[in-house]
């Protein structure tokens, strides 16, 4: 009876492709956390002071003064709300 043997040409090849998908998995993980955005803000200081105003008109000033961006469903509130906000230097947190 003959054996039959298995040869392993490319086992160093298996070995390296192995170990290059690990490094490339390091790396890839490792450049997410460098490049990891912050969400971590200073708090914006708002200033309003308005009486019977709609709340959208409230809330378009408040994107305004701090930067964020609200999304608010029209909805869940009348167009016709009228609120008072009396508001000096008050930090915005997120």
């Amino acid at each position: 009876m003959y054996k039959k043997y298995q040869t392993w040409v490319f086992k160093d090849t298996l070995y390296s492709t192995a170990k290059l998908l690990s490094m490339k998995l390091s790396l890839i993980l490792l450049f997410t956390g460098i490049l990891h955005v912050s969400a971590f803000t200073f708090g914006q200081k708002i200033t309003l002071n308005k009486k019977n105003e709609k709340l959208g008109n409230v809330l378009q000033e408040v994107q305004r003064q701090s930067g964020y961006n609200i999304l608010y469903d029209s909805a869940l509130f009348p167009s016709t709300l009228l609120v008072n906000i009396n508001v000096n230097n008050q930090e915005l947190n997120s």
